[in-house]
């Protein structure tokens, strides 16, 4: 197989991707200070482990195609620090390791490298993982659990609880604040527990451009229509809404995985129907999946149907305005 190593199509002029990447990177940074304080140390240093591992697969990759690494672009970095973000802070490293090997050597580097994938490699990454090891997946250590032992290559013996996300999965209808929603004062992923922090960090990935608005407001916008028609909570439509809002990693797929410029529609309508139609996707795996967390199966779907959102996008501009859009 031959690799082809071309520039990837990214949606501004003159852009490298590289910026972007950086910009994903600080997000994922602040996101991780809550649980370095709760947890200690382990969950930073499985993140720049997974990172490390994203750049080893990429050169061996490369290796084996026989062409030249570009692991300064902080693609395959980037991978193996989005796949730590998904995974519990008490699980054994080789997890999101084999995670981050799958999205690199399986995902991403066949196609082409950096740019060419058509399904985003943090989505299959994490489906690899998912369907592999679901125990292993969501088991949350608790948030009394204090620091949490060093030995990466081992998951760690703590008392390990069901995030809210699960509990409402499973038919129980847990009872939380709205502070506690919004602190993180509940169990799940290491990036994804604090919906404030990771509510600045889409605003400031917007704001620069990183990601288009469009897609992330529609996804949320179809999560909550979704929870109030359909809640799981006993204590209102609006609050049925927060909790499927601001619980598990949905929010997380939606910012960082769905709004992804190389894998998403180009067209501004086409963004607003992906996004929304991804929302809608991923709870239904939420209310009818195996798994309390389908979100990389959402995100791979969608990914699948970006060209045909573009196409029906084009198809109605085109007979709106008696002509090609411009």
């Amino acid at each position: 197989m031959k690799l082809s190593r071309r520039r990837g199509p990214y949606w501004r002029y003159g852009d490298t991707g590289r910026a972007q990447r950086l910009d994903v990177l600080l997000c994922c940074g602040l996101l991780l200070i809550p649980q370095a304080l709760r947890f200690g140390m382990r969950p930073v240093l499985m993140t720049l482990a997974c990172a490390g591992i994203g750049i080893a697969a990429e050169m061996l990759c490369c290796l084996l195609y026989r062409v030249e690494a570009a692991v300064t672009d902080l693609d395959s970095a980037t991978i193996g620090v989005l796949i730590a973000m998904l995974v519990p802070a008490n699980v054994g490293l080789y997890v999101p390791a084999l995670a981050v090997i799958f999205a690199v050597a399986i995902a991403k580097m066949p196609f082409g490298g950096t740019g060419r994938a058509p399904l985003h490699p943090v989505a299959a990454g994490m489906a690899f993982a998912t369907l592999c090891f679901p125990v292993n997946m969501f088991a949350y250590a608790a948030m009394d659990a204090g620091v949490l032992d060093l030995d990466l290559l081992h998951s760690v013996q703590v008392k390990t609880v069901q995030s809210p996300a699960a509990l409402l999965n499973s038919g129980a209808r847990p009872t939380l604040l709205l502070t506690e929603l919004l602190t993180g004062e509940v169990e799940g992923p290491i990036g994804t527990t604090v919906a404030v922090v990771t509510a600045a960090m889409a605003l400031y990935l917007i704001v620069r451009r990183t990601i288009s608005y469009r897609i992330p407001l529609c996804w949320v916008l179809a999560v909550a229509i979704t929870a109030a028609l359909w809640p799981r909570v006993t204590t209102g439509r609006l609050d049925s809404a927060l909790v499927e809002l601001l619980t598990g990693s949905l929010l997380f797929y939606g910012i960082f995985l769905a709004a992804h410029t190389t894998t998403a529609p180009k067209l501004p309508i086409a963004q607003c129907a992906y996004g929304f139609v991804g929302g809608l996707i991923a709870m239904l795996f939420r209310y009818q999946g195996v798994f309390e967390q389908g979100g990389c199966f959402a995100v791979l779907l969608l990914n699948a149907m970006a060209p045909i959102f573009d196409k029906a996008a084009w198809h109605y501009l085109y007979k709106k305005r008696g002509g090609a859009p411009q």
